[in-house]
């Protein structure tokens, strides 16, 4: 019978972090995963249960369809949730994984002692100001206001390559570091080498990624807002290359009986949540969207950064963030993201139907070179129109 096995945890401090590994044994392989906080955060690192390990590995085990060892503890809560809907849950959304079992050494039920820390994680972005929005509101009760933000090295910042990923992480956490001074929350920054145990695409595979690194923290956050990134109108269980569109009922299954992870922002629209993002002065300057960064910062032109521009745009609200993007290369980039993608009739997919609305709504009128554009695009084969815009990119150059 094939299955990985997690070893017992090891944790020691060096060079002002608090370390805290386990051995991933596959047959003859063996390989170390680790995290790793700043060394004032490590009385609050929980080093008694294997809960972050397991929801860090459990997608590799699923993968390969091998049942997951644990050589220690595991959360009764997490590993009832994870047994009998979770993994049910990830094959549905990746039909190559399969059913596998998890045998830890023992169940735990009893609660980590915790000061009720409340969290999320912040990476500068719509999702993550649009759950800021919302828990730092006079209205917001006492034990729902946040008072931690989560940075994490586990994926985002590049998944297969985690030299380039670690320099981005550091550049990228130097651009918002002082973001959290600003809001009175504390940044918790988790590094990781999970990228390299995983060598799995990010997208499909970020909540439990994300997870393992704030379950690392179960004696200091008592409720965790995982920002989604669909609506609830978007929501289903099914084959996907984005794992996010089943967040309302998969995030809720990694809590613990200490920890809850709690979906939030699926009852938005992106436009809302953009709407959201222009109400918060502090979101003017730290906004960051994009999925191709230069030194960390947005770079104007990728996909994201575009449809977040023309989201502002169409909500007026778009001058207020000439600090956090570059406007000149907005304005050619808009030349080719409206033909291309907002008049595009080939396009489909949520985020730009809700823009297409707001357009409708609005009346807005297209000039009848944009028209006259994407006409081109819609009736010339895609191979032909990529091979004459190249052309003419190569004539401006």
């Amino acid at each position: 019978e094939s299955h990985m096995i997690i070893g017992p945890l090891r944790h020691w401090t060096s060079c002002g972090k608090f370390f805290i590994q386990a051995e991933i044994r596959q047959g003859s392989e063996v390989k170390n995963l680790w995290y790793s906080v700043d060394e004032r955060y490590s009385e609050y690192v929980c080093t008694e249960q294997h809960d972050a390990f397991v929801v860090g590995c459990l997608l590799l085990a699923m993968s390969q369809g091998e049942d997951l060892h644990i050589e220690g503890s595991l959360s009764e809560r997490l590993f009832y949730n994870l047994s009998n809907y979770y993994i049910h849950i990830i094959t549905r959304i990746i039909p190559s994984y399969r059913e596998i079992k998890l045998k830890p050494q023992r169940l735990v039920s009893n609660r980590v002692g915790n000061p009720g820390g409340v969290a999320t994680g912040f990476s500068g972005g719509v999702d993550s100001f649009s759950v800021l929005h919302d828990h730092l509101s006079r209205g917001t009760p006492e034990s729902y206001r946040l008072t931690h933000l989560f940075f994490n090295n586990v994926g985002s910042h590049g998944e297969w390559d985690s030299k380039k990923a670690s320099i981005l992480f550091e550049k990228r956490f130097g651009l918002i570091e002082n973001f959290g001074r600003q809001t009175g929350l504390e940044f918790i920054k988790v590094d990781s080498n999970l990228s390299d145990i995983l060598q799995m695409n990010f997208e499909q595979t970020h909540v439990p990624r994300n997870a393992s690194a704030v379950l690392l923290m179960q004696k200091l956050v008592s409720k965790y807002y995982y920002s989604s990134a669909f609506s609830y109108e978007d929501t289903f269980v099914a084959e996907s290359s984005s794992m996010g569109h089943a967040d309302p009922i998969a995030v809720p299954l990694l809590s613990t009986e200490t920890l809850e992870f709690i979906p939030a922002g699926a009852q938005y629209s992106r436009v809302e949540k953009t709407q959201h993002v222009a109400a918060l002065a502090y979101a003017h300057k730290w906004l960051n969207v994009c999925i191709s960064p230069k030194d960390g910062r947005n770079c104007a032109g990728c996909t994201k950064c575009c449809r977040t521009l023309f989201t502002l745009e169409l909500l007026g609200q778009i001058d207020r963030f000439a600090e956090a993007f570059d406007m000149e290369t907005w304005r050619w980039a808009r030349k080719w993201y409206v033909p291309e993608v907002i008049l595009n009739r080939k396009v489909k997919e949520s985020y730009v139907d809700e823009m297409r609305a707001k357009i409708k709504e609005q009346g807005k009128a297209f000039t009848l070179r944009e028209r006259a554009h994407a006409l081109l695009v819609n009736i010339l084969p895609t191979g032909i129109y990529a091979g004459a815009k190249r052309f003419y990119g190569q004539l401006r150059r």
